[in-house]
């Protein structure tokens, strides 16, 4: 199996973590199986996947 990229979580994207309670599992999460990528400005991106009780969360990461 190919060895995956390190994540590196912004201290920025750490204290917003923090404010809204979102664990580090659920980025990782979210940052290696999203459901849908979408683009971005910037040439960035979001990844995006259904989070929290039934789904009903959308939980977007900026990469």
């Amino acid at each position: 199996m190919a060895e995956q990229q390190p994540i590196i979580i912004s201290p920025h994207a750490r204290f917003e973590m923090l404010r809204r309670g979102i664990a580090t599992a659920e980025i990782v999460a979210v940052v290696r199986r999203p459901e849908q990528v979408l683009p971005s400005r910037k040439g960035r991106a979001i990844y995006q996947s259904k989070s929290g009780p039934a789904g009903r969360l959308l939980l977007r990461v900026v990469v």
